[in-house]
């Protein structure tokens, strides 16, 4: 007999019977697209004898590094059309008894049951359907990329195919995800598989002591699907062995990845992430590498669902979970009352599982819609635990304790208020505080893995630190002063070329890494708290700047026979100089620390502003954004990080001239600077080429391409992250312009100021990024992404401007924000 407590989380067969046909109704939409792509492909489901495809004894024993996906087909993944696919009706029917069958071997668990199976469910579709459906509207593909009337459609199929690290055209791949969150806890005993292991040694036994409730839900589903009355489904499902052993091979990996608990299967994972998406990863890491990793990523973070939603939805299956440990206590299954830990395991569940996963979210490229919602959400729910949890634990403790009927249904009235104004305000500021944490861990990360390579690159060539002078601009000079038509390039080193440097052997010394730690979280704390040149922003651009740099420097971008020196040539000598590769991600990271936002340089000069007269009213914020940034640098305090950015004067002379023209390369508004750039281009690229002098002149413009496409990154990219930052940038103005600062109401001419940015400076660029050959396919998606964004803004950007008006009147004011991002982390 189910008690009063047990009730409130038992589903009624009318709610059983809504999450099969739920489920059902998913799976099949998923295998109406396996048929098509098999369709597509020419394959037929008619095997005489089932596939065979080993099973291994543990479960556990199966998981891969690499599931392999099909690769891009250009005959076929442009081709797929399941609008017209009728799923052949024994097939749907078998379907229909096998997640009926899923469901009954549920147990009413008041967490691990099948209503949060099929939240699992619903999340990794959500997650997918991010990946699997591309929110490209009317892609425009440029002219010069096609090659005959149906190369659009293979070029757009192709880049989806990358971006999505081949999971957009496998639909058997995205079914196999979904039924893995349908599967993952079936049977579940209501215990962690340590307690498991405990109560059931024979099962521990069984499994090796390792995931057994992973391993056993998989193994109960996999030999319910394998029984004869689904051979129909399963002709659905693959074709053949290969198709046969990839869907295993996804619901094993999947399924597993649900064990979070296993501290070595979780340094695993962390180190394949690490090796894909770290800062240092490859930029032609191997495809399938990465779709497992977000195979696996999916599904860890779909199966905490509930930590990355609103408040209300935490709190909801936090009380399940809570009162699962608590009947498994009462019962004598688990030594410790849940009651004396909550609180603080909740907080170590956020900090050492939830937050680390949302950013790995955040670094999923194949993402279309801004994945950082779930951050933001996570970063909200730990705050709130964190001030309200003992009181929520109170309250439940109450209720099941006391198993009150009158107690508290709602557990405390706490959990639905949102507080007041100031907690509100609170809240927001920690979240701000977390994530300006994470922002200065990005960028010190990045920074010293290229710092390594700086120092890798010393050590082969024997070169020993000497004096470093403090470097300044010359009396009466200001910075613009200093910018060069041509940087002098390093010349070749067959001795410390970069297929001779070995970068992971290098360890930074404590006090280069503390004093990095400390200089870019005081860089960090010079940004205002602007709409658009903000932090937030120019660790974007540092991220391009970094994708770009990877682009130029990974030799098989190039079409040369991979000779180092053939490589050094043909990249204009940037492939074996990694410290000009650290001053554009420095560079990147510091060209708009201080800004006003809104205020433009020309703003400054009508104002006849004391930075406008500093700097000559040229570069204004540009210069004073290095001055500060360089002066910090010049400090006592950092001296060791000094000596390993630069090992002598020579050097950091070196350093200084690329940074200066990478920062003062945002400014596409100085005239000097445009005549400069101009009689540079046509130099190095033109018709009249003059070979004095050639390679530092075309290097010199790569710097100045990337530096400017970086800064422009946010319409290199889709549509969506596009009219994000014209938003804010809309935003940023607009606010300028009620505050009285500058006279102009962007609301009059912000379409036409985004057309001429487009056609005057963004397209322009992309085809210069093309023209230097370089960046390898990062110029052509640049360039396809420009043209996109550019015919989509002509066609609605009147409309849009109109709803940035009405939404920024619909948000907060600023005022009301007590964040200050002049934080010092260090102190």
């Amino acid at each position: 007999m189910v008690d009063a407590v047990d009730s409130l989380h038992v589903e009624s067969p009318e709610q059983i019977q809504r999450l099969i046909d739920w489920n059902v109704e998913v799976l099949l939409k998923l295998l109406k697209k396996v048929i098509a792509k098999r369709e597509a492909c020419g394959k037929s489901a008619g095997w005489d004898e089932e596939p065979y495809v080993e099973i291994k004894d543990p479960v556990a024993n199966e998981v891969v590094a690499v599931i392999e996906l099909p690769p891009f087909d250009p005959s076929v993944n442009n081709k797929i059309d399941d609008k017209t696919i009728e799923i052949p009706s024994l097939a749907e029917q078998q379907l229909k008894d096998y997640v009926t069958a899923v469901a009954k071997a549920y147990r009413s668990n008041p967490f691990s049951g099948l209503q949060h199976a099929t939240h699992v469910t619903n999340a990794v579709t959500r997650l997918v359907s991010r990946i699997a459906v591309p929110n490209l509207e009317n892609p425009q593909i440029p002219s010069e990329m096609l090659q005959g009337p149906d190369e659009y459609d293979v070029l757009l199929a192709e880049h989806i195919h990358t971006q999505s690290y081949g999971i957009a055209f496998d639909p058997l791949t995205q079914i196999s995800v979904v039924l893995a969150a349908l599967i993952h806890a079936v049977d579940h005993r209501g215990l962690s598989n340590e307690d498991l292991g405990r109560e059931n040694p024979d099962l521990a036994d069984k499994y090796n002591n390792k995931s057994i409730t992973q391993q056993l839900s998989l193994e109960k589903a996999w030999k319910k699907l394998m029984e004869p009355e689904f051979e129909n489904l399963r002709r659905s499902l693959y074709a053949d062995v290969e198709e046969k052993k990839r869907f295993r091979s996804v619901l094993v990996n999947a399924v597993m990845a649900t064990d979070q608990d296993d501290e070595q299967a979780q340094a695993r994972r962390a180190a394949r992430w690490e090796k894909s998406f770290g800062p240092g990863a490859a930029v032609d890491m191997d495809l399938n590498q990465k779709a497992t990793c977000v195979i696996e990523c999916l599904m860890q973070a779909a199966d905490e669902f509930h930590a990355l939603q609103t408040w209300q939805v935490f709190v909801k299956w936090n009380e399940r979970a809570f009162w699962e440990a608590k009947k498994a206590f009462k019962a004598g299954r688990i030594p410790t009352d849940p009651a004396k830990t909550w609180y603080k395991d909740q907080l170590a569940f956020f900090d050492n599982l939830i937050i680390p996963l949302s950013m790995k979210l955040s670094d999923i490229d194949a993402f279309v819609i801004n994945s950082d919602e779930y951050l933001d959400d996570a970063l909200l729910n730990r705050q709130r635990w964190s001030t309200k949890g003992r009181e929520i634990v109170a309250g439940l403790v109450a209720k099941y304790d006391n198993e009150s009927d009158t107690a508290k249904n709602d557990v405390i009235t706490v959990v639905s208020k949102e507080g007041d104004r100031d907690d509100d305000i609170a809240t927001r500021d920690a979240a701000k505080s977390t994530q300006f944490s994470r922002m200065v861990t990005w960028n010190v990360d990045v920074l010293s893995r290229i710092l390594k390579e700086i120092q890798a690159k010393r050590q082969a060539a024997g070169k020993k630190n000497q004096y470093l002078p403090v470097l300044r601009s010359p009396e009466g000079k200001t910075i613009a002063d200093e910018v060069v038509e041509a940087i002098t390039i390093p010349p070749y080193d067959a001795f410390s070329t970069k297929e001779k440097l070995d970068a992971g052997s290098v360890t930074l010394s404590m006090p280069v890494q503390d004093q990095m730690h400390e200089y870019v979280c005081h860089i960090c704390s010079l940004f205002r708290d602007n709409w658009f040149h903000c932090l937030d922003r120019s660790t974007q651009v540092s991220m391009s700047a970094k994708k770009l740099v990877q682009r130029v420097t990974t030799s098989q971008n190039h079409t040369s026979s991979g000779k180092p020196k053939e490589i050094y040539e043909e990249t204009f000598g940037l492939s074996d100089d990694p410290l000009a590769q650290f001053a554009m991600v420095f560079a990147a990271l510091i060209h708009d620390i201080d800004r006003v936002g809104g205020v433009s340089n020309a703003q400054l000069v009508r104002e006849n502003s004391e930075l406008a007269k500093k700097y000559n009213d040229r570069c204004i914020w540009e210069q004073h954004a290095f001055d500060l940034a360089w002066n910090q640098l010049m400090q006592p305090e950092f001296e060791d990080l000094r000596e390993c950015i630069c090992a002598d004067e020579e050097e950091l002379k070196h350093f200084r001239q690329c940074l200066i023209n990478a920062v003062l390369g945002t400014d596409f508004t100085d005239h000097q600077l445009l005549e400069l750039r101009k009689g540079r281009w046509e130099r190095a690229f033109g018709e009249k080429v003059d070979k004095k002098n050639l390679l530092d002149l075309k290097a010199s413009i790569v710097l100045k391409l990337t530096m400017q496409a970086s800064d422009s990154f946010h319409a290199l990219q889709h549509w969506q992250l596009f009219q994000k930052w014209s938003e804010r940038h809309f935003f940023e103005l607009y606010e300028a312009f009620e505050g009285g600062r500058i006279e102009a109401d962007p609301s009059v001419y912000w379409y036409k100021s985004e057309m001429m940015f487009f056609d005057d400076h963004v397209i322009p660029l992309c085809k210069k990024m093309q023209k230097v050959s370089v960046f390898g396919p990062s110029a052509d998606e640049a360039l396809a992404f420009a043209t996109t964004n550019r015919d989509l803004w002509a066609n609605k950007g009147a409309d849009l401007v109109q709803s940035f008006v009405s939404k920024y009147h619909g948000k907060k004011p600023r005022g009301t924000r007590t964040f200050s991002q002049r934080l010092s982390l260090s102190g």
